[in-house]
């Protein structure tokens, strides 16, 4: 008995439930600072890959590093700009960064770009209105059917709500009948505003006063049109046509460490001067440094960096060995000092 109970009460919260249980992804950010960690007055380059996911071409995309956070500035970038980005498709571009001077050990610093493209979204509904004689007789003879009075059409970043006044079709019998437009965001972006003109409606039925609409959470006001209702002696079949132009932007953010300073420390073997970033402990160590680089050095815990992907100083730990081709998920595994 019990067991009922519960399904029938998820069932009932689930049933009232209308926020989406996911969030859909038309264009996918990949975007990586390499290295993951800089020294103060360094220099890193910022790698950025972008896929289409959705099934339809989108236009005039613009990539922007908005903000490179306040202990870094952006230098330049490859082509940040382009005409189009078809379905499945991938385009891609290199920003160089360059960290200020900082004084303390360690800064953590965040950077955030921006994607920005065009897109249309569409629906088209056939309406057939007929009069109220027809109405009455279909209604006697049973051959009256009703569509829903709803639709909704979708891409990967919004969904357009149509709805009219009454269940289809519509019946000419002098009463003023309304079609509704609601613009919800599904994506993983957001729509600044749809303004004056976004969203267009053709065929003839249907009037709407098209003002800029500016959003709440993710849903913007819903916009309110008016049937011209046609004089029809039995039927006359119509087409609604619904177009939405919208710009959508899509942010992401990168974690960056950067290192201030530079220790000098000892190696592992103590003494001796401290070792490149990009050699290994095999090569670089403090009775052979013929490999090592004095401009480029830093301390882990009391010993020295032998690559800038195998040390967190938050986990007081360096990886030894080819340090330059392990993961930091392999150096959490392997030696330890």
């Amino acid at each position: 008995m019990k067991h009922w109970y519960f399904v029938a009460l998820f069932a009932l919260v689930a049933g009232c439930s209308t926020t989406p249980l996911f969030v859909s992804e038309g264009l996918a950010i990949k975007a990586e600072v390499d290295p993951a960690f800089i020294f103060s007055d360094g220099e890193a380059k910022l790698f950025v890959d972008i896929t289409n996911k959705d099934a339809k071409e989108y236009t005039n995309l613009d990539v922007t590093v908005f903000d490179p956070g306040p202990h870094m500035t952006l230098q330049r970038c490859s082509s940040t700009t382009f005409s189009s980005i078809d379905k499945n498709a991938v385009v891609s571009t290199v920003c160089d960064l360059k960290a200020k001077a900082v004084s303390e050990s360690r800064v953590e610093n965040t950077v955030r770009l921006e994607t920005q493209f065009s897109s249309r979204l569409s629906t088209v509904r056939s309406v057939e209105v007929i009069s109220q004689n027809e109405f009455e007789l279909r209604k006697k003879t049973g051959t009256l059917a009703s569509l829903s009075r709803s639709s909704m059409a979708s891409d990967k970043n919004l969904q357009l709500d149509i709805e009219f006044s009454a269940d289809l079709p519509l019946v000419a019998s002098g009463r003023d009948e309304f079609m509704f437009i609601t613009v919800r965001n599904i994506g993983n972006g957001f729509v600044e505003r749809l303004p004056a003109g976004s969203i267009r409606v053709e065929g003839g039925l249907v009037q709407c006063d098209t003002r800029e609409l500016t959003p709440i959470v993710k849903t913007f006001p819903r916009l309110t049109c008016r049937v011209m209702m046609p004089s029809v002696t039995t039927s006359s079949a119509h087409t609604v046509i619904v177009n939405v132009d919208y710009t959508y932007r899509v942010r992401k953010s990168i974690p960056v460490t950067i290192v201030g300073g530079a220790a000098g420390g000892a190696g592992p073997g103590g003494g001796g001067a401290p070792c490149d970033l990009f050699a290994t402990a095999r090569t670089c160590t403090a009775t052979d440094n013929s490999n090592c680089d004095t401009s480029r050095s830093a301390n882990c815990n009391g010993d020295t960096i032998f690559s800038q992907q195998t040390c967190r100083a938050s986990l007081g730990l360096c990886c030894y060995g080819d340090a330059s081709e392990q993961s930091d998920d392999d150096c959490r595994r392997m030696n330890r000092r």
